[in-house]
């Protein structure tokens, strides 16, 4: 396409990233940024999103920090972190263990004003369980109740599930009851939970 001076766009580029990205072939993926730069494309946030999601996912912290210094770096003009930036950095946390760095990245994104994925919340409410953290993940997902009624089915019944996974039994039933009261939907084998081991009591 370059050489037959078709119109390139960064946009043509981004699946390309993608796939090279998510098969953790990343020095092939910077020839492709090269590439962009060679004709002239300009490489956006969503272009170094795809490395910096590669890295976070295997937790690579390093690496992660060597694209956001690139990002600010980026002589186009100001390159502002978008939702998937941030996504990707809760992700990549959680990824290392620091649950506590994950949760000052969420607090930072909501200060800048950007819509949080449901997929953020996961990273959390994922890593809390998984290192023992039961009453905290009750509390982080109480903290956003109220705000979204999918983001707190998908919330609430995450982690009632992985307690439930845990036998965790006590907590579980704490959030499924919050979610009875606010009226949530929840999927066959929750809702089979509850009516067998709450509505009897």
């Amino acid at each position: 396409m370059a050489i037959g001076k078709f119109e390139l766009s960064t946009s043509i580029f981004h699946p390309i990233l993608n796939t090279l990205t998510k098969k953790n072939r990343i020095e092939e993926a910077w020839r492709v940024v090269e590439l962009m730069r060679s004709h002239a494309i300009p490489v956006d946030v969503t272009s170094y999103n795809y490395f910096l999601t590669s890295h976070c996912y295997d937790g690579d912290v390093a690496e992660a920090s060597k694209v956001l210094r690139k990002m600010e770096e980026e002589k186009e003009g100001v390159m502002s972190p978008d939702t998937r930036t941030y996504d990707a950095l809760v992700l990549g946390a959680c990824k290392s263990g620091k649950v506590e760095a994950a949760l000052a990245i969420l607090r930072r994104m909501e200060e800048d004003g950007l819509p949080v994925l449901y997929a953020t919340h996961a990273h959390v409410i994922g890593e809390l369980v998984e290192n023992g953290y039961y009453a905290p993940s009750v509390e982080f997902v109480m903290a956003y109740a109220g705000k979204d009624k999918k983001l707190d089915e998908e919330n609430l019944g995450s982690l009632a599930s992985k307690l439930i996974k845990r036998k965790r039994f006590k907590e579980a039933k704490l959030v499924l009851k919050e979610m009875s009261v606010r009226g949530l939907r929840m999927k066959n084998a929750l809702r089979e939970f509850h009516d067998t081991n709450m509505l009897k009591s």
